[in-house]
């Protein structure tokens, strides 16, 4: 290829290898897109620092002549951003990996270094030269292709045993993600299926979009190299809850979500912004399903999530919203996990009459009036 273009491509290709261990350790991102990003841009940039400097001097001596100058720059900026926009938005843009040990980092800058170093070598570009020539002769051609099938089957051995023989937790994972008051609770199954009880929120996230979803809980997803969520269960409609939904929503695919059948209709209000929040999600097309007792979810064969409450909305009480939350429980190789959202005193009497909440293994406590279910889960 000309040279020209082959040094727009092999710049930022160079400083996308050197970069990309710590890119991953510190963000988790990987953007394929990178090279074509720059390739569009680079010239944009160049421009864009001519016109501002050129503008500055310019504003020396006549401001009317500086914003004129100004204008053009203006115009160079906005198709910058648009370009470098347009190619975020290509799908695989951007990809969220696990943060790798940083062992795999030292080896991957030790294979980098040998890798250059060997390439650099005078008699191997000879070599390699004189394979490639010897490769377009018609009589060699079908022997150069075998032997470079013979080298990709190789290497995909190579990895498919690695593959084999990389460690996997076998088990079921559950994170409590500290999100301050409220709940964020991130359930990984033994084959990889994702799903989320409750988003967190501070004060106005409902409105704003802004707070603890895009600051603690995306992130904390990408950390763990997670792109897509199987299902998102929102036990309630208090801010502290679901406020970090919108984030959560906009940072990757959600299959199924999950709600309290509170909060749906218009007697039944939640925190501001929750029906905000329902209409756009619905607008984006998510499968939204309101729960109720006797609602079964089968995650895997041996996982299922049991809903035990509300059987019908308790209203009159002190918090409606808390005591029509969302009440499941986990069973996973006969351990049973219980999430409780925020239930008050009415609807933990209510379950325990009932004799739902026998053997728990794990409780989520709600955060009001705990005395009754600690009381019960210690004589259990």
């Amino acid at each position: 290829m000309p040279k020209n273009l082959a040094m727009l491509i092999l710049v930022p290709l160079a400083a996308q290898l050197a970069t990309l261990p710590l890119v991953v350790l510190y963000f988790n991102l990987v953007s394929p897109v990178s090279i074509l990003a720059n390739v569009l841009t680079v010239h944009l940039v160049a421009l864009t620092m001519l016109f501002g400097g050129i503008g500055l001097f310019a504003g020396i001596i006549n401001l009317s002549l500086a914003d004129f100058i100004n204008m053009g720059t203006g115009f160079l900026t906005d198709l910058f951003i648009w370009l470098v926009k347009l190619c975020a938005s290509l799908p695989g843009a951007a990809w969220y990996i696990p943060a790798p040990p940083l062992w795999v980092i030292g080896l991957y800058y030790v294979l980098l270094v040998g890798l250059v170093e060997l390439s650099g070598s005078q008699g191997l570009q000879e070599k390699l030269r004189e394979y490639i020539n010897r490769a377009k002769e018609p009589r060699n051609r079908y022997l150069a292709l075998s032997g470079f099938a013979l080298l990709v089957l190789l290497v995909l051995l190579v990895l498919l045993v690695l593959w084999c023989l990389w460690p996997v937790n076998q088990g079921l994972r559950v994170h409590f993600i500290d999100v301050g008051q409220g709940d964020s609770i991130l359930i990984i199954s033994p084959a990889g299926k994702k799903i989320m009880v409750d988003t967190g929120g501070w004060k106005e996230e409902l409105v704003t979009g802004k707070g603890v979803g895009r600051q603690v809980v995306v992130p904390y997803l990408h950390r763990l190299g997670i792109n897509k969520l199987d299902a998102l269960i929102l036990s309630h409609p208090h801010e502290d809850h679901v406020g970090g939904a919108r984030a959560v929503i906009d940072a990757m695919p959600v299959d199924l979500l999950i709600v309290s059948p509170y909060g749906l209709e218009p007697e039944t209000m939640g925190d501001k912004g929750y029906d905000q929040l329902l209409r756009d999600m619905e607008q984006m097309g998510l499968d939204i399903r309101a729960a109720k007792a006797g609602d079964i979810l089968k995650v895997e064969p041996n996982i299922t999530l049991e809903f035990l409450a509300p059987s019908e909305l308790l209203i009159g009480s002190r918090s409606d919203a808390n005591n029509n939350s969302l009440v499941f429980k986990l069973n996973y190789q006969e351990r049973n996990i219980l999430f409780t959202g925020d239930i008050e005193t009415e609807a933990e009497e209510k379950l325990i009459l009932q004799e739902q909440i026998e053997n728990i293994d794990v409780l989520k406590v709600p955060h009001h009036a705990v005395d009754i279910f600690t009381r019960t889960f210690f004589k259990l």
